[in-house]
């Protein structure tokens, strides 16, 4: 597993654009570690991705149909309970059984697009290129407020002397901010 970036720039662009172009240039960049943040899983965010090693999405059609697997089987378990363990009963004339499975359709159908559906998202969720909720990143004033850009982040690790500073100034993010080891304000 890649060790996350625990201080360093923060550098905001304004469009999906700038922060591809700014991408471009760090892949060609040796030694550097950075990462990517955006609101959706952009061309930007596929080319740092590929150019860490990971693909973006790859995962989320695995949770998919776990998630309809599951759901089936919660709907299934849940009609084999009450139509046999727990205390069957006979209803309006109607005896209780497997011999009624076109009646037991639409809930196993449904039971199935839930369950797919929330793990579906659970899966995008854990697989997007997104901060933590205790990132070091929040530190920083616009990273919260995003009052420069409309969400596209790149954090660069590196100190305010040497290359990271000259490439975060390369860059030419909208607005860039250095962070500490430690947090707080520089």
């Amino acid at each position: 597993m890649k060790k996350r970036i625990t201080s360093g720039w923060v550098l905001s662009f304004r469009s999906e654009e700038a922060l591809h172009q700014a991408v471009i240039k760090l892949v060609k960049e040796e030694g550097v570690r950075w990462e990517v943040c955006a609101p959706y899983p952009c061309a930007a965010v596929r080319l740092a991705s590929r150019h860490a090693g990971r693909a973006v999405g790859t995962g989320v059609r695995l949770w998919a149909v776990t998630g309809g697997l599951c759901g089936f089987l919660a709907v299934a378990l849940w009609i084999y309970w009450t139509q046999f363990c727990a205390d069957p009963l006979v209803t309006q004339g109607r005896v209780q059984g497997w011999d009624n499975w076109p009646a037991y359709v639409p809930p196993l159908f449904e039971g199935t697009l839930l369950g797919t559906g929330l793990l579906t998202a659970a899966g995008f969720l854990k697989g997007a290129v997104l901060p933590r909720w205790n990132d070091w990143a929040f530190e920083c004033d616009f990273f919260r407020t995003d009052e420069h850009g409309d969400g596209y982040f790149i954090l660069l690790e590196g100190g305010r002397e040497g290359h990271s500073a000259a490439l975060a100034a390369a860059l030419q993010p909208e607005a860039s901010e250095y962070i500490p080891a430690e947090g707080g304000r520089s």
